[in-house]
This record gives structure tokens, sequence and C-alpha cells, in this order.
């Protein structure tokens, strides 16, 4: 079983492997998990593809300038 540390390395590979961004990686990973039955894998992985979406609209905030204080 990969813990989220392997998935993250697994998920960096990818994406500099193939030119990918990281959130392209961890979708992938996700259905691979997914078709081989690793259901615990592929829920780490949907967490860690709503942390990276966060991560992104937090940048693109700060760049945008947009701040929101509600």
């Amino acid at each position: 079983m990969d813990n989220e540390k392997d998935i993250q390395i697994a998920a960096e590979k990818l994406a500099i492997d193939n030119g990918w961004s990281k959130i392209r990686a961890l979708t992938t990973l996700h259905s691979k998990y997914q078709s081989e039955g690793r259901l615990e894998e592929a829920v780490t992985v949907s967490k860690l593809i709503e942390a990276e979406k966060a991560e992104d609209e937090d940048k693109a905030r700060a760049e945008s300038g947009y701040h929101n204080d509600a």
C-alpha cells in the first residue's frame, strides 16, 4: 500500500516525466488506484487533488490581487 508521501513522489515524477500538471498526474494515479481496487489510496489521492486545487486557487487569487475578507 502506498502512503501519502509515496503518492506525492509518484505524482511529482509523473508530472515531470510527462510534462503534466500535478493535478493531471494525481488524477492519473487516482484512476489507476480505482481500477486496481486500491480504494484507500484512491481516497488519499482525492484529498491531495482537492488540496492542490485549493492551492492553485489561492495562487491565482494572490496573483490577481483579489482579496476577500468574508
